[in-house]
């Protein structure tokens, strides 16, 4: 028996669907239940109580949040496909693909603006871009980074 993993089919949805978090619609919890809400447990066997809670924890807009930026993009690859064909978004994440490859000099800041253009966010600011990060901060010299590599 071979599994295999489907990829999601090309939509125009502005708005991720509401999904469970573990990213599957979730039918377990209501086909152990009758019309009245309560558990069968000579059917079923014992409730599971974690699962039962963490269904119920979770904000519907938390996973729409979550998925916004993945569903953002497979809305503009979706149309790019529709406006200019297959080609078109085809050549979009194969140069995404080759700019994330980005070799850096080990000590410096890993800043890849090519990457950032190619996904549109070269015209947002975000905290990332001007509060330092505990990597930032962290400045060695290549020497005793490359010991610490290497494990001299």
């Amino acid at each position: 028996m071979s599994t295999t993993t489907q990829t999601p089919a090309p939509s125009l949805a502005v708005v991720p669907p509401p999904r469970a978090a573990n990213g599957v619609l979730s039918t377990h919890a209501t086909s152990h239940r009758e019309h009245l809400g309560v558990h069968d447990a000579l059917r079923f066997g014992p409730q599971n109580l974690h699962h039962t809670t963490s269904l119920s924890t979770a904000h519907p807009a938390q996973n729409r949040l979550e998925k916004w930026d993945e569903t953002r993009d497979n809305l503009n690859l979706t149309m790019q496909r529709n406006l200019f064909g297959l080609g078109a978004p085809v050549r979009t994440l194969m140069e995404r693909r080759i700019v994330s490859h980005n070799p850096h000099f080990p000590t410096q800041g890993m800043s890849n603006l090519h990457l950032d253009i190619l996904n549109g966010k070269d015209e947002t600011l975000e905290p990332v871009d001007f509060l330092p990060s505990e990597v930032a901060s962290e400045q060695l010299d290549i020497h005793s980074h490359m010991e610490r590599k290497y494990r001299i």
